[in-house]
């Protein structure tokens, strides 16, 4: 169950320890529209063994974009790892945003 060792069912749940949670993600990345940005975006997410279940482009402004992007169930730290990764680039505009899904 999302975070816990367990089902919710009975006492005593326990969260799991952040980077230990496996779920599927949803991530909002805002990125300079232009060519390249995807293909670098998508090589990111393979090198951090994230498979990518849906993505959306739509644009904010004619220079920028935002992905929206669902997972397939991932590792939380290795969400977390590409976050950091994606941060760096010039090309990312602002922090991405994650929420677990289920």
């Amino acid at each position: 169950m999302l975070g816990f060792d367990r089902p919710m069912e009975g006492t005593k749940l326990r969260l799991k320890p952040t980077a230990n949670i496996e779920s599927k993600y949803y991530l909002r990345i805002n990125v300079s529209d232009k060519a390249g940005v995807l293909a670098k975006i998508t090589k990111i997410f393979e090198e951090n063994s994230i498979s990518i279940e849906t993505m959306l482009q739509r644009p904010v402004n004619e220079d920028s974009a935002n992905l929206l992007v669902s997972t397939h169930t991932a590792v939380e730290s290795n969400i977390q790892n590409m976050i950091k990764t994606l941060e760096s680039l010039d090309f990312v505009t602002a922090r991405p945003v994650m929420i677990r899904i289920v």
